[in-house]
Formats: C-alpha cells, structure tokens, sequence
C-alpha cells in the first residue's frame, strides 16, 4: 500500500535566502554590507513588492493611454472634435452669415 506524502515545496526562496546573507554581513561587519544603510539589507524582503507595483502601474498606464487612444479615434471617426460635438451645416451658414454682417458693418 502506496504512503500518501504531504510535504509541500516552498521554503525560503532566493530572496529570503539573500536578505538572510546581507543581514548576516550587516551583523558580523562583513564586507561592503556592513556600511549599508538597513533600508538596502531588508530590500530583498520589500523589493519585489516594489518591483512588482511597478508593473501593475505601468501596465495600467498603458491600458489609460491605449483606452485614450482609442477613444480619439473614434470621435475623429464619428466627426467629434476633442472640445464636443460636430457643427451642424446650420451652425456653420449662421457663423458664416454673422461674421459676414460683422464685415458689411465694419465697412459702413
């Protein structure tokens, strides 16, 4: 009859294993570790966090940008400027036939 195993893999990983080697540098006054703030000893530790929140931030600025993007071509497809909506043909002849009685006034 088979045993069942209930190990399960894990355990320290490679950067608690290089917290572990700077903090015992720090500690024993070992090398170029020694003179280390305690900010870059515990990096190991909070680094990949940091690393990883970097991504995350990058990635949804390039989703808002894409999302921006994308959002100016269709107004420029559906004849949206940036600022609202197209003119309409009798919005453009009144602009056109105001300014044109602003000239004729000027002239008299």
């Amino acid at each position: 009859m088979a045993e069942k195993s209930n190990s399960t893999s894990g355990g320290i990983g490679f950067f608690g294993i290089l917290f572990l080697v700077f903090l015992v540098f720090k500690l024993a006054g070992i090398g170029i570790v020694a003179d280390w703030s305690w900010w870059w000893v515990t990096a190991p530790l909070w680094g990949p966090f940091l690393f990883a929140l970097a991504l995350i931030a990058i990635a949804v600025t390039g989703q808002y940008r894409k999302a921006k993007e994308s959002e100016k071509r269709l107004n420029e497809l559906i004849g949206r400027s940036q600022t609202g909506p197209a003119k309409s043909k009798f919005s453009e002849y009144l602009e056109k036939s105001l300014a044109e009685a602003e000239r004729n006034r000027n002239k008299h």
